[in-house]
This record gives structure tokens, C-alpha cells and sequence, in this order.
């Protein structure tokens, strides 16, 4: 079984969404998105694939041509950009595909 790859802002704990300890994790063989329970970073029991209603929040969250800061800890880390596919991405002058 692979080890899934959890996400989290901190790159340390996994996304707790309840007190029912559910965690997200991306499987890096399919690239899909669970949410489901896991002991030390293994799957146990049931797992969901929640990849579409993922993408779905995301889309709200960060709508197109926005830029939201992704803070940890009260520190700014990241910065989330979405733009339509008509417009060019540069990153430190190097276009982005």
C-alpha cells in the first residue's frame, strides 16, 4: 500500500477536519484527493475520493484572476494566483505553461 501524501500548509501535522481525526491526502499514483482516516500516514478503513467536490471549493476560494496569501501561523508563505488560460504567467522571467 502507498504511503498517501498529506495536505497540509505546514508540510508537519495532517489536515485535521474534525475531532474524528479525517484527514485529506493526495495519492501521487493517481493524483486524486480522499478524505478518510489514517494511522501513521497509512489509510485505515474507508477512504473517499472527494478530488471533484475539492476542486469545486477551490474554485470558490480562489476565483479566477485573484491572488490570495496563504498564511501559517500568523506568517505570509504562499501566494495562490488563478488566471484564465488566454493570459501569460511569468515567474522570475521565466514563463510559466
Amino acid at each position: 500500500m502507498n504511503k498517501p501524501k498529506i495536505l497540509d500548509v505546514k508540510k508537519t501535522d495532517p489536515v485535521v477536519i474534525n475531532d474524528n481525526k479525517m484527514h485529506l491526502g493526495l495519492s501521487s499514483l493517481t493524483g486524486k484527493i480522499y478524505l478518510g482516516r489514517q494511522k501513521n500516514g497509512l489509510w485505515v478503513g474507508e477512504k473517499r475520493d472527494v478530488t471533484n467536490e475539492f476542486l469545486q471549493v477551490m474554485e470558490q476560494k480562489f476565483q479566477i484572476n485573484t491572488a490570495k496569501t496563504i498564511s501559517c501561523d500568523g506568517v505570509d508563505e504562499y501566494r495562490v494566483i488563478v488566471i484564465d488560460m488566454s493570459k501569460k504567467v511569468t515567474v522570475d522571467g521565466k514563463e510559466i505553461k
